[in-house]
């Protein structure tokens, strides 16, 4: 692979790791409203820091920075809806390991899919509908 090559591949990585990210903080202020803010900082910051690792760990193992930009599909979509899925289902699954699911509503879990969905597949369809 060519170095423009490896730079796109790494470029797409961290657009999907840093949109996990923006997901998490997302979801949660929609469920929450102007109640995030008064939430304990290290809650946030922990769920956030599980969250980010879990989802960098299933984009990579469902290599979706390999899916191309320019020719993405109903069928990408369909990957990334599976691996906005798993990247809830692994988050509680450490959350509850961690802490037994005390610090977050449940409700923010189908938003977060939702929301991780969106952020995911929006700019790689934008992105094929502009060029």
């Amino acid at each position: 692979m060519t170095i423009p090559g490896l730079r796109r591949l790494a470029l797409s990585y961290l657009h999907d790791v840093t949109m996990a990210a923006t997901a998490f903080l997302l979801a949660l202020y929609l469920r929450l409203g102007a109640e995030l803010l008064i939430w304990p900082q290290d809650v946030v910051l922990n769920g956030l820091a599980i969250f980010t690792i879990v989802a960098a760990a299933v984009f990579l193992w469902m290599r979706l920075h390999r899916i191309i930009w320019r020719y993405a599909s109903i069928g990408d979509l369909g990957r990334i809806v599976q691996a906005a899925v798993l990247t809830v289902v692994l988050f509680v699954a450490c959350q509850f390991v961690y802490n037994r699911l005390t610090d977050f509503p449940r409700s923010f879990l189908l938003i977060e899919i939702i929301v991780l969905t969106g952020l995911l597949a929006g700019p790689r369809f934008l992105y094929r509908f502009l060029k």
